[in-house]
């Protein structure tokens, strides 16, 4: 009975007091209620992301971002060239107010005999369609960079996510999860990303297709040789993002 008392008052002060949960999604999860955007965007912005940029970006992004920078003691470098556009040519770019395509670059500084070195940067690719495409089979996200200046940083720092806003719930799940790239070249990553998700709604019983799209590619880059990071910045351009339906 002592035993049990305890247990119970254990539950009460959880309950009564919470406590501050990230748990990243996962496949067929709801979770984005329990992210504490505003603190993880604090810690963010103190890292000198820009607010406008984490603005735009949906809590489940936010979340990986800010694990990224947390667990690597990264920082904020700069924004790279994305672009998204149909494989066909002759269509074009995608517009910009249907498709939301950023890429981010951080930082991760080491220190040795009083000097300021980058030890590894951070890509950070995001994705989000504002207007939802009528097809919605699956894209191709390349990431490419200056094999010169820059290498792979290896599949163990490789993470993607496809995101889908379930109908039902209108919360924003995991749809897919990839711990390496399709394709690995000199200076390129290419991963497929997958629009085809959904969710039943109405007590398991009818599906609907999900109401929101949105992923993110995440690697890292090692530079070749030390660079200072007083002398010897390198331009994020060097790096670009694509993104192909």
């Amino acid at each position: 009975m002592r035993a049990f008392r305890f247990i119970l008052a254990a539950l009460i002060l959880l309950a009564a007091f919470g406590l501050p949960r990230l748990a990243r999604t996962v496949e067929g999860t709801t979770d984005t209620e329990g992210y504490p955007v505003e603190e993880m965007k604090a810690f963010l912005l103190s890292r000198d992301y820009p607010s406008d940029y984490l603005d735009a970006l949906i809590p489940p992004q936010i979340a990986v971002l800010y694990e990224t920078a947390r667990d690597k003691d990264a920082y904020f470098y700069g924004f790279m060239p994305a672009k998204a556009s149909h494989a066909n040519t002759s269509r074009g770019e995608i517009p910009a107010d249907e498709l939301d395509v950023t890429a981010a670059v951080s930082y991760c500084p080491i220190r040795a005999d009083g000097a300021a070195y980058v030890g590894e940067f951070l890509v950070s690719v995001c994705y989000n369609w504002e207007k939802l495409p009528v097809i919605r089979g699956r894209d191709t996200i390349t990431v490419n960079w200056d094999s010169s200046v820059l290498k792979y940083g290896g599949d163990q720092n490789f993470t993607a996510y496809d995101y889908f806003r379930h109908p039902g719930s209108s919360q924003w799940e995991t749809y897919k999860t990839w711990k390496q790239p399709n394709a690995l070249g000199q200076g390129s990553v290419r991963i497929d990303t997958y629009l085809d998700s959904g969710g039943y709604i109405d007590s398991g019983t009818m599906w609907g297709y999900a109401t929101g799209l949105a992923g993110a590619v995440n690697i890292s880059l090692d530079p070749n040789g030390m660079l200072s990071l007083k002398t010897e910045a390198v331009d994020p351009a060097v790096i670009h993002a694509m993104y192909t339906r």
